[in-house]
Order: structure tokens, then C-alpha cells, then sequence
């Protein structure tokens, strides 16, 4: 008897005619994931068939889990086609469960040269399973249980349990977008939700240390950690770009309504050159209708304004309860609530626009030289690759990112 993994795919097998090509970077990925372990692939009817060692379903099964592109999966006990090998492993799969117990069979004859037909043959093996655990009862309609048989031409697979995946589509399969990070609750699980549809991303954060703490820094490290457990490479990139001085201008000559309405069409414009340079479709932030008062219809129109870009924003009709149910499941949410603001929470104005005009944007920013601090922001970037085991502590370093990462770290800095 040996232990497989049926993975089920989902919406990449609605691909039409690139189904092909969104499975094999599926399956490449799964295999980038899962190096470590020694595993026999077998790839049919749009299912992968993974035979592991007994002692891997733990680790193999949490590491299945932050695939973009995997639906479901389940582990099945392989076995011969004899009808005592099959009656076996639907007795330990019963037994598994706790008692009384309600139950179907539920059996499927990929192979039709198999001489019992598929409802006789699961009547036959729940009326074993009836005389063998006296706490079960059938119920067809709603069971707590649903065994299914799987009958292949040289080997039968036997399983209960489905466990649900991210879905979506594989990483980078629908392209490339910049990810506008913070270390608040809502643009890492925007950031998340893009890489599940098969968006491969990079992070941006503008920061202003020493105006706010290194501490808020080092929470977007550490958020960008558990975002990198989701990509096939098992790291991210993410650029931290010095937002002190064009903040400084904005707090000293904008009208404090538009502080928020200016800093991020500024931020856009530098990731629409960033984008631009590199050709990157998309951009993603983490805002949601509603949400503060800078998030309306109104201040979107505005802020978008500045780029030519789709702006991807995933959390668009998400309230605040649900964002938070996501964030705990991708792990983000104790990191982000830690006591330490960026500059957009910080220095957030008393009453901030909610109907912002972009003659008036434009108006304010006429009155600093902003293009010449956006060429100083790029200029000054430092780009991290981040992996989830990844042991950077800037506070420990320096009291500003400048300070923290002066000289240059080889384990985490990627070069300009």
C-alpha cells in the first residue's frame, strides 16, 4: 500500500487552449516546492499524482498549501485492484474517524474493464464497512463521510478527506505587478490575493526614518517574509525607498487636507517609472471603498491620475472583518498590528479630503520641486530579496534604513 496525493487544479483547467502551459507551470512550481522530498510525479486526467514517503504528508501538506494554482488535494491509499487490498484501506480510512458516523461510498471506474459496475461495488464494500464498524450509518444525501474508490487499470486509490488550496492561477502566468506595501493590515493581503491569481509581484515601500521608527521598517520585512512563502521561488523582492524628504516638502506646503491625496500620487509616479522602466503592467495597493476618508471613488479618480496603469485593488468591496480573517490566515495580521506607524498612518491629517479635484492637486504640487525628489528617492532605494527564513533586524543596525543597510548586506541587498 503506498501514500499518493491527488492534486486537483481548479480554474487553470478552464485555460481553453493554454491549459497546457498554465498546468506545466503548475506542476514546475510544485516540484520547485516540494525539492526536498523524494517523490514519484505522475500527471492524468488533469490530476498530478504525487506517491510520497509516509513520514512527509505533514510537511508536504503545509507546504501544498501555498501554491497559487492547486484547488484541492487529498491523500489517497493506493492499492491493487483485489477487492480485500481495497476493503482495507477503506477500513483504516472509516477508522480515522470518530464515532457514530454517518457515511457513503462513492466509487469511480476511470477504467471500465473493471468487472463490477461502480454502484455495486460501492453497495458491496459499505455493507462490509457496516459489519465491521457497528457505529456507522449511511446516509447518502448529506454523510459526514464521503469514501471514494477511484478505480484506475492497474491500481485503485482510496480517500475521504479534500482538503481545500488558495486556487487561482500559478505565479506569473497573468503577468507582473508592483505591489505599494505598508505594514498595515490591508496591502499585504492585497499583495497575497494578486499572487494567487497568478500575478507575480514586487514590493515597494516608501518609508521616512528617521520621521518614523526603523521599527516601522522592520515590519514590512517581516510581512514581506510570509508574502515570499506564496511565490515559487520562496522569496520576494522588495525595495524600500527614502519618502523623507518629499514628505517633509508635502507637510510644508500642501494644504493639510491633500497630505494624503499628494503622498500617493507621488508614490504612484515613482512606481509608474519603475513600471515603466521595466515593463510592468499592473500596480496593486491595498485600498478599499470606504475604508479611511481618502479611500472614496473621488480620491481614487485623483490619485490615479498620475499613471497610465491599471490599478489593481483587491480589496475593493472587502470590509474591514473580512480583510482581517485573510490577513490571519496568511500570518500578516499579528506583524501588522504591532505599535509601530509608517508615514501614511502617522502623520494622517485631521480632516483629509474625501472629494479631492485634480486641478487642485496640481495646484499644490506647483509649489515644491517634485520631480527632482522623486529622482533622489530613486537614487536612493535599496532593493532586499526576502525569504521566509530570511534573519534581517534592521532596528539592530541603525536607527534609519540608510544607517541599517550602509555598506551593503550580500544576504539580503541586491544590487542597482
Amino acid at each position: 500500500m503506498k501514500n499518493v496525493f491527488i492534486i486537483r487544479y481548479g480554474d487553470v483547467t478552464l485555460k481553453g487552449k493554454n491549459k497546457k502551459s498554465f498546468i506545466d507551470r503548475l506542476v514546475e512550481h510544485i516540484k520547485k516546492r516540494l525539492h526536498s522530498y523524494p517523490i514519484t510525479y505522475h500527471h492524468a486526467h488533469n490530476r498530478l499524482y504525487l506517491t510520497i514517503q509516509p513520514g512527509d504528508y505533514t510537511a508536504i501538506k503545509k507546504d501544498l498549501q501555498t501554491v497559487p494554482g492547486i484547488h484541492s488535494f487529498s491523500l489517497a491509499q493506493q492499492t491493487t485492484l483485489e477487492e480485500n487490498a481495497i476493503l482495507a484501506a477503506a477500513n483504516d480510512e472509516i477508522a480515522s474517524y470518530p464515532k457514530p458516523l454517518s457515511f457513503k461510498v462513492k466509487t469511480k471506474r476511470a477504467d471500465k474493464n473493471f468487472p463490477i459496475p461502480s454502484m455495486v461495488f460501492s453497495r458491496k464494500i459499505a455493507g462490509h464497512l457496516l459489519i465491521n464498524h457497528p457505529d456507522l450509518t449511511v446516509d447518502v444525501h448529506h454523510p459526514d463521510c464521503l469514501l471514494e474508490i477511484e478505480i484506475r487499470p492497474d491500481k485503485a486509490l482510496i480517500f475521504s478527506r479534500k482538503i481545500a488550496a488558495l486556487g487561482g492561477f500559478p505565479s506569473g502566468t497573468l503577468g507582473r505587478g508592483y505591489l505599494l506595501l505598508s505594514g498595515g493590515i490591508d496591502s499585504p493581503v492585497a499583495g497575497f490575493l494578486a499572487m494567487k491569481q497568478g500575478i507575480e509581484i514586487e514590493a515597494y515601500h516608501f518609508h521616512s526614518t528617521p520621521l518614523t521608527s526603523i521599527e516601522s521598517v522592520q515590519k514590512v520585512i517581516d510581512i514581506s517574509k510570509q508574502l515570499a512563502r506564496f511565490s515559487p521561488k520562496h522569496q520576494l523582492t522588495l525595495h524600500l525607498i527614502s519618502f523623507t524628504e518629499m514628505h517633509q516638502a508635502i507637510l510644508n506646503t500642501v494644504p493639510e487636507p491633500y497630505h494624503i491625496t499628494i503622498m500617493r500620487r507621488m508614490m504612484l509616479r515613482f512606481l509608474e517609472t519603475a513600471a515603466e522602466r521595466n515593463h510592468v503592467p499592473g500596480i496593486i495597493t491595498g485600498e478599499s471603498v470606504g475604508q479611511v476618508a481618502s479611500q472614496t471613488l473621488e480620491s481614487m479618480k485623483v490619485i490615479n491620475a498620475v499613471t497610465n496603469r491599471p490599478i489593481l485593488r483587491p480589496l475593493t468591496t472587502y470590509d474591514k472583518q473580512q480583510i482581517i480573517e485573510l490577513a490571519r490566515t496568511i500570518d500578516t495580521y499579528s506583524i501588522a498590528i504591532r505599535p509601530f506607524e509608517d508615514c501614511c498612518s502617522i502623520y494622517v491629517p485631521k480632516h483629509p479630503t474625501t472629494d479631492p479635484r485634480v486641478f487642485y492637486a496640481l495646484r499644490y504640487e506647483r509649489l515644491f520641486d517634485y520631480q527632482s525628489l522623486l529622482k533622489t528617492m530613486t537614487q536612493s532605494m535599496h532593493t532586499l530579496i526576502i525569504k521566509p527564513e530570511s534573519q534581517l533586524d534592521l532596528p539592530r543596525l541603525g536607527f534609519t534604513v540608510e544607517e541599517a543597510l550602509k555598506g551593503g548586506n550580500h544576504d539580503y541587498q541586491r544590487g542597482q
